[in-house]
């Protein structure tokens, strides 16, 4: 089955699981890993998350729509090049999500873009430029449409080893 609405996704979960056959075999390592039904990869790891992050901008194409700032919500997922096991409860060796949520707010306050996708972009490359993170998945929600809950555009990076 593939899925091409988010609302659904739920449903398969549960449509396999009531099949005896659960999505996640218990997680114990990469090669026990599988793909959802909607061959989207379930990814291993561990994840720092920030959901939910509300913030103010100036977005949209029509200069009306670019007036008054508007509410936008910020979802963040990044992971960091050491093991949380690794970190011995120092700060130094982590990612401060204050300083994160700090540089998204100074961003989306400051951007001239017109699109959430470009917004997106500009987030995602300053937060993998200030900081060392690994791997990032932004989801950025503008809520402008009367009939629907929200729009979104999602997008995400990983740093290249060097």
């Amino acid at each position: 089955m593939e899925i091409t609405d988010f609302g659904e996704v739920e449903n398969a979960i549960w449509q396999q699981i009531g099949q005896g056959t659960p999505f996640s075999n218990g997680l114990t390592g990469p090669q026990r890993l599988r793909n959802l039904e909607t061959n989207w990869p379930i990814l291993p790891g561990e994840w720092i998350e920030i959901h939910g992050l509300v913030v103010q901008g100036r977005i949209g194409v029509p200069e009306s729509e670019r007036e008054n700032p508007q509410r936008l919500l910020v979802n963040l997922r990044f992971q960091i090049g050491i093991s949380f096991a690794a970190l011995n409860d120092q700060l130094a060796k982590t990612i401060d999500y204050a300083g994160v949520v700090f540089e998204v707010d100074k961003i989306v306050r400051t951007s001239r873009a017109h699109l959430i996708a470009k917004l997106v972009s500009e987030i995602g490359e300053a937060l993998m430029e200030r900081f060392p993170i690994q791997r990032l998945e932004i989801e950025l929600r503008k809520f402008i449409l009367p009939n629907a809950q929200y729009v979104s555009v999602k997008s995400d990076w990983k740093r290249e080893k060097s």
